[in-house]
């Protein structure tokens, strides 16, 4: 996909430096209390403190996210394009061992034959394991989220959808979309997996009007299944 060059990235990294030097002192201090509560038996201090530091730390990790994305769509940072078969990235990513996804709560349906598309395999495996984990996340109870890998015209495609609870309210792609506000992180995740996946000529789509259902629809581009993928 080619990437025009703007001035957006280094405005970009010019707020992410700005907005890490008091992160971190949030950071450090928190885990510097919650380590001084742990040894004077102070539980509830120490939960407290822990809290603060785990947000600060997913809060670091969302800044970095919007970094790279810009990066990314500015031009400033290529992708290592290889050969690369989905079914497999699926299956390996449901085998590996992540405290921010449950594989019990994600059901795979694959083709017989391998789905190979033209990818980085570690961002595009991030871009797919940042909607699993919001699916799972949105969905209703213990409810697993759906995923199939098929074909759709010339495209892979890989849908992802899972049942939300009644009261839920709909989830947008666009995290600029007056339409719907989404929750604290969703809008950085979205827009993260969207311009991974924008990067390596596909499609984000998402499930809209629908507050019961979380659906997002990625399209890539097949590559010749005759090719030697990545395992």
């Amino acid at each position: 996909m080619a990437k025009q060059k703007d001035a957006s990235e280094p405005v970009i990294r010019l707020v992410s430096h700005d907005l890490r030097n008091p992160l971190t002192a949030v950071q450090l201090n928190a885990q510097l209390i919650e380590r001084a509560a742990v040894r004077e038996g102070r539980e509830k201090e120490a939960r407290w403190a822990g809290l603060i530091a785990a947000a600060a730390r997913r809060m670091d990790g969302m800044i970095e996210q919007l970094v790279e994305a810009e990066r990314l769509r500015s031009g400033h940072m290529q992708l290592a394009l290889q050969p690369v078969a989905l079914d497999q990235l699926l299956r390996g990513m449901l085998a590996e061992t992540n405290a921010d996804l449950d594989p019990r709560r994600v059901h795979l349906t694959l083709p017989e034959k391998p789905v190979v598309v033209s990818a980085e395999r570690e961002r595009l495996g991030r871009a797919i394991r940042g909607l699993l984990v919001l699916a799972v996340q949105e969905a209703d109870g213990a409810a697993a989220a759906e995923v199939e890998l098929g074909a759709k015209d010339a495209d892979v495609c890989c849908s992802i959808h899972a049942s939300r609870p009644a009261d839920a309210r709909a989830v947008s792609a666009n995290a600029t979309s007056a339409s719907t506000q989404p929750d604290p992180g969703q809008g950085i995740a979205l827009h993260f997996a969207r311009t991974l996946i924008e990067c390596h000529g596909g499609r984000l789509r998402t499930t809209h009007g629908d507050p019961r259902t979380i659906g997002f629809e990625i399209l890539l581009p097949a590559q010749s299944a005759a090719t030697s993928p990545r395992t």
